[in-house]
Order: structure tokens, then C-alpha cells, then sequence
């Protein structure tokens, strides 16, 4: 019997019981219950996420990205179709202006998305073909408004080196020497203060208690260790049997995972809810501490899984933030891409005729700045007006 139970450790019920006559739980019996019950959804809460990670990731690398190549491609056509007509005769010199603010604000969108080092030396030398300002002339004055909004903000002076990437290794350089100047900057020297006597007394009572928590969970440990321990079995299936369980106590126990530890202990039959009922208030109130301090341990787990997730559209925080709700954005996300890649190959072979090209290029109004956004956001706007 306690073989069958052993094997199915995580099933074990760890609450304390309603007292005899139906008198009801002291509020540490209570907290006690409650914390039970937030560990274990803290639990299951963390390990959905940890399984939808995978899946999420594996979606963007199978679904989203190459939607994304598909559609970049299709722009980067579409890039090279204006080009090759502003060379092309019959093209006025309006016309020619609206192609090249066309291509160099596809290009300029291009490059933005394009983590690689060296950029895409096509894109690149298209762009710089169409532009007063070559990429690397743009680039160079990003790096050097970076260098001075890091030595103006925050004091420090960024080398060329740490300039010379992307902006996510830019900003990852920025971090780095900010965490480097904290570790180096000494303390500032604070006078010691004279505690008064209640509250050194507090202090000594705390770290008593946080003594008494720990030999609490070191107890549960022993025991376990005593009753499992695979060197005291001579039959080899038995031995190995208790070497797994052993390893669940190893890993509970360095975790300080009290739950863990009661749960295989009442599967070990150590104990039950009679003795988890009896236990003395000083006692309780060692668990309960070392419970709190789980609790917070497990939200830490989970906010630091939720994080990347956190700022994407439709999410207002962790509050209602579920694998669910990204699993929704992500649809979206893939369907706009789609939709996306779509509208730029559809226009690709519409503007490939040039009587529809020049058709097009009267709903387009010249805009005399460096943006990315003002042209290319004309290939999803004109459309609409111009049918």
C-alpha cells in the first residue's frame, strides 16, 4: 500500500483538518490552509506557463516569421519596381520624386527590422541610391544622439564599440556599464545608529524565528532521508524506487519547498491529518513563515515567465495576462501578417504595369522628411481612396 501511494507523491492533500465538534480553525490553522491553497495554484499557474513557453516560441518561429520574411520580401520587390521605373522613361520629375521617397522609406523600414550585422548590402546600397543621406551617415547619427542621451541621462560614456550594433545591443551596453558604476560605487558611509532596546530585541525574536523555520523544514528532511534512503535496501527494484524519491526530497529540500516535503511525507505515511491537526503553535508558525516565504518565491518564478509578455498589445499588465490571452494576440499577430504579405505581393503585380503605377503615384503627396513611416504607410492608405 504505501508502495502505490509513493509512486503518485504529487496527490497528496496537505490541509490541516476542521477541529473536533465542528469549533473552528485559529487564524494560524487558517493562514496555514490559505497558503496551502495559494502554493498549490501558484504551482499549476507556473507550470502552464512554463508549458505554453515552448509552444508560443516554436508558433513565432513556425507561423509568424516566415510571414514576416514573406512580406519583407514582397516590400523589398516592390522597392526595386519603383527603382527600376524612376530609370525608366515617360516618368516626370515629380513622379521620380514620389519613387525614390518610395523606395527609400521601404528601405529605411527594412533596415529598421534588420538585426544583422553588416545590414543587407542591397537594401542598403537601394536606399542610399534614393537618399541625400547615405544609411551609414543615418546610422552614425543615431549612435552619436545615443552616446550623448547615455553620458547626458545617466552619466555614462559609451565607447564606439558599444555603439556600433544594433539598437538592442546598444541599449544592452548601456545597462551593462550603468551595472558596473553601481558595483563600483562604494557606499556612502551612514553613521551607525543606536538601535533602541525593543527593537534589537524584535531583531534577536525575527532571526530566532527564521532559525526555528529553517531547523523546521531540516526536521522534515531527516526524517524523510531516514525512512527513504536507498543504501539501506538490499533488493535492487526497491532501491531504485527510493532513489527517485530521494531525489524529489533532495530538490524539495533545497528548494526549501515545505509543501513538497509534507506531501511526501504524508505519502510516506510519516504523517497525516490527525498529526498535521496537533501541531503546536510554535510549530505552525514556523511552517507558515517558511510557506510566506515559497509564496513569494513562486510569484517571482511566475512574473519572471510572464515578463516578456507583459507589453504586448491588448495586455494591461500581469492582471489577466493567461497563455490564453498571448495565444490571442498571437493569432492576430499572425493574421495581420498575413494579411499584410498579401496586400504587398497583390500590389506588386497591380503596380507592375505601368499605366497603374502612374495612376497610383497621383495619390501619393511627397513628404520632406526622414521618416519611415509617411511613404510606405501610402501603400496601405492610397489603396483604399484610390479604387
Amino acid at each position: 500500500m504505501q508502495e502505490q501511494v509513493l509512486e503518485n507523491a504529487e496527490t497528496a492533500v496537505v490541509r490541516l483538518p476542521g477541529r473536533a465538534g465542528g469549533a473552528a480553525l485559529s487564524k494560524a490553522q487558517t493562514l496555514f490552509n490559505r497558503l496551502i491553497e495559494r502554493i498549490d495554484q501558484q504551482r499549476k499557474l507556473l507550470a502552464g506557463w512554463q508549458e505554453f513557453v515552448p509552444r508560443f516560441q516554436q508558433r513565432v518561429a513556425g507561423e509568424l516569421e516566415p510571414l514576416q520574411q514573406r512580406c519583407n520580401r514582397a516590400q523589398l520587390a516592390l522597392a526595386k519596381l519603383f527603382d527600376a521605373a524612376s530609370d525608366s522613361t515617360g516618368i516626370t520629375k515629380r513622379e521620380r520624386a514620389k519613387l525614390a521617397m518610395l523606395v527609400r522609406d521601404i528601405c529605411a523600414r527594412l533596415l529598421l527590422d534588420d538585426d544583422a550585422t553588416p545590414p543587407n548590402a542591397e537594401i542598403v546600397t537601394l536606399h542610399d541610391k534614393h537618399s541625400d543621406t547615405s544609411h551609414a551617415q543615418l546610422r552614425e547619427e543615431e549612435t552619436e544622439h545615443f552616446k550623448e542621451m547615455a553620458e547626458t541621462l545617466f552619466g555614462v560614456d559609451l565607447d564606439q564599440s558599444e555603439v556600433s550594433g544594433s539598437a538592442e545591443a546598444m541599449c544592452a551596453a548601456l545597462k551593462r556599464k550603468l551595472s558596473q558604476q553601481r558595483i563600483a560605487r562604494p557606499e556612502p558611509a551612514v553613521a551607525p545608529r543606536h538601535k533602541a532596546a525593543k527593537e534589537l530585541a524584535r531583531e534577536a525574536k525575527l532571526a530566532q524565528h527564521a532559525q526555528a523555520a529553517t531547523q523546521s523544514v531540516r526536521e522534515i528532511f531527516r526524517k524523510l532521508a531516514s525512512a527513504l534512503h536507498p543504501d539501506r535496501e538490499s533488493d535492487q527494484q526497491e532501491r531504485a524506487r527510493k532513489t527517485a524519491l530521494m531525489q524529489q526530497v533532495n530538490q524539495a529540500y533545497a528548494k526549501r519547498d515545505l509543501l513538497r516535503l509534507l506531501e511526501l511525507q504524508i505519502q510516506a505515511e510519516q504523517i497525516d491529518a490527525a498529526v498535521l491537526g496537533s501541531l503546536s503553535p510554535s510549530r505552525l508558525r514556523h511552517y507558515n513563515q517558511v510557506l510566506t516565504e515559497q509564496c513569494a518565491e513562486l510569484e517571482h518564478e511566475i512574473a519572471a515567465v510572464v515578463a516578456p509578455f507583459v507589453h504586448q498589445p491588448g495586455a494591461s499588465g500581469r492582471d489577466g495576462l493567461t497563455p490564453q490571452t498571448v495565444n490571442r494576440a498571437l493569432d492576430g499577430d499572425i493574421a495581420a501578417m498575413r494579411r499584410a504579405a498579401q496586400h504587398f505581393e497583390h500590389e506588386l503585380k497591380r503596380l507592375a504595369d505601368p499605366g497603374a503605377l502612374k495612376a497610383w503615384l497621383k495619390h501619393i503627396k511627397v513628404e520632406h522628411r526622414r521618416g519611415v513611416d509617411s511613404a510606405f504607410d501610402a501603400l496601405f492608405d492610397t489603396f483604399a481612396h484610390a479604387r
